[in-house]
């Protein structure tokens, strides 16, 4: 994998034996190259005629371009957001998404709940088929850009988004040989839209561990259930898309296998709200 290959040259860098302290926090080689990730930026462009926009533009909000051989899933929330995979895959390092196709996330960005399930649909037939449907969306619309980065998701004494000490703090030769491998640069703040990365979560969910948090199981609810909202961990949970909604940020994961096998069915939502 490419971003493993760029984590090895991290391990591989001659730095002092002693330990790298930043923020109160002590990294060696191998710790600090786990903090290293690869993202997209999705940057938004507002759209003032949604009639001038490409069939099959990648974009979030207003009417969505939609087949005209496929019935409309009337069953599910509002349309969300769209990505076309062919303009998405030149920022796909990793070789792990569809060549082609459009993916349609329908969400309700005013009702937005952990544990949704089967609201993406993925399209891989003719983009002539694409048309603009008269289905509106909540939100206003606007067309995504893509922008590769790298990031060092070094501990950022409770900042969210600014990491500009942090990429300071790694020796430039190193940045270096990490943007010959990635083809992108550092950057030197995180982002609330994006592809792949540490999810932004406002209340520590991600951090939640059972284990960790109650081993005598004292502090279930009636349920059976930790009184803990968590951010998925599992092994190979990839975060497909990442949004700002309602002063918080909405995730869709997928797992590797599901993206493997095209099965967009599966997808899971979480959010995390300030």
């Amino acid at each position: 994998m490419t971003i493993e290959k760029a984590r090895e040259a991290v391990r591989n860098y001659p730095f002092d034996d002693e330990l790298l302290e930043f923020n109160g926090t002590e990294y060696n080689a191998e710790t600090l190259s786990k903090t290293l990730h690869y993202l997209i930026e999705l940057d938004y462009h507002t759209i003032d005629d949604e009639n001038k926009v490409k069939l099959g533009a990648s974009k979030i909000g207003g009417a969505p371009h939609f087949p005209k051989s496929m019935p409309y899933p009337t069953d599910k929330p509002p349309f969300y957001a769209q990505l076309n995979f062919e303009e998405l895959s030149k920022y796909d390092i990793e070789k792990i998404f569809p060549e082609k196709g459009m993916l349609y996330i329908f969400l309700n960005d005013k009702e937005i709940y952990d544990d949704m399930v089967d609201f993406a649909i993925y399209y891989d037939g003719d983009m002539n088929d694409l048309s603009l449907r008269d289905e509106e969306s909540n939100r206003k619309p606007v067309v995504i850009k893509f922008k590769p980065h790298f990031i060092f998701y070094l501990n950022n004494d409770g900042e969210a988004y600014d990491y500009s000490d942090a990429a300071r703090f790694i020796p430039d030769e190193l940045k270096k040989k990490i943007k010959s491998i990635l083809k992108c640069d550092i950057t030197k703040r995180d982002f609330d839209t994006r592809i792949f990365g540490r999810p932004l979560c406002w209340q520590g969910e991600d951090m939640f561990d059972p284990e960790e948090y109650d081993e005598d199981g004292e502090n279930l609810n009636e349920d059976g259930e930790y009184d803990v909202i968590s951010i998925p961990r599992k092994p190979g949970l990839i975060l497909l898309f990442q949004d700002d909604v309602a002063e918080g940020n909405m995730h869709v994961w997928i797992d590797a296998n599901d993206l493997k096998n095209k099965d967009f069915s599966k997808c899971t939502q979480t959010y995390s709200g300030t």
